[in-house]
Order: structure tokens, then sequence, then C-alpha cells
């Protein structure tokens, strides 16, 4: 594996993403899933290393730096499934395009988020960016209509919002079991 040609076909791809996400995915012929995860670790770990740059500079603990790589393999993980779900979503619009394809377009929809959320104003604002680069990328690479993009869309965000305040209830709970 030549690491610098990677480096560099990840940051054309980024460029390609930010700058013209809709030729990007009209014209996406990627094959494999190998390109897209290598991607998703690149920026991920970006992500993740400025976010601990961020909370070493608010008096943040050095050690946190060991969970890292374990915030890398939850974060793949939490991904996937997410892409699992959008993907079945899909498969209900009557989408015949792989998985495969599913997951690089949330991958490189994802984009926004790993170079840009740690950066606390701009969350918000990545959020929707990822939401904006997912919809395009489900009616370019799987050739949905714009409504049918956006039911689908909206259902994986309905999804993703119900799950988090459930494991926002539960981690609740636990804590006040722990502490009371």
């Amino acid at each position: 594996m030549d690491i610098q040609k990677e480096l560099k076909g990840v940051y054309r791809k980024v460029r390609q993403v930010i700058t013209s996400p809709q030729r990007f995915f009209k014209e996406f012929k990627e094959k494999g899933k190998r390109g897209a995860v290598v991607y998703w670790v690149v920026l991920a770990s970006l992500g993740y290393l400025f976010n601990y740059l961020v909370q070493l500079s608010k008096g943040g603990k050095p050690e946190a730096v060991l969970f890292l790589p374990l915030g890398i393999v939850v974060g793949f993980a939490i991904m996937l499934v997410f892409a699992g779900l959008f993907h079945l979503y899909l498969k209900v619009f009557g989408v015949e395009g792989s998985f495969e394809k599913t997951l690089q377009i949330y991958i490189y929809s994802s984009t926004p988020g790993h170079l840009l959320g740690w950066i606390q104003p701009l969350g918000i604002v990545t959020s929707v960016w990822q939401i904006a680069l997912l919809f395009v990328g489900v009616m370019e690479v799987h050739k949905l209509t714009r409504k049918r993009a956006l039911i689908a869309t909206g259902l994986l965000l309905v999804t993703v919002f119900a799950l988090v305040v459930l494991a926002s209830v539960v981690f609740i709970r636990i804590l006040a079991h722990l502490l009371g």
C-alpha cells in the first residue's frame, strides 16, 4: 500500500465532495469498499485528533489520547449501523443498488463532520451539510427522485434522533441509579 498515493486520493475526494458534491456523486464509479473505508479512517482520525487537541487546550487529560483508536472503532461500528438502516429505508423505496454503494455515499457524506465538526459553533452547520450531501448522493448514485430521497433521508434522521434520545434516557437512568 502506497500511503502517499492513498493520502493524495483522500485529498482529491475531499476537494471534490466539498466543492462539487453533485458532480462527485453523479460521476461516482468507485468499486469496492476499500477506498471509502480508507477515506473514512483518515478523516475520522483527523477529526478525533483535532477534537482531542481542542479538549486538551481546555484542560482535558493528556492520557485521553489512548481512547482515539477506540473512538475510531466505535465510530466505524456506529456508522455501519446507520448506513445499514439507511440502506434498509432505501430498499423500501425500491432502490436496487448495493449496500456497498449506500455505505460509500454515507462515508463521503460524513466529510464535513470529520473536517469541521470539532469546531463547536459549526456543529449544526456540518450536520445540515452532511444531510444535504447524503440527499444528493442518494439521488445521484441510487437514482432516486427528490421526493423519495427526501423521505428516506428524513426517516434516517428521525431514527437517529430517536436513538440518541433513547441512549440519553438510558444513560441518565444508569447514572441516576449509580449515584443515588
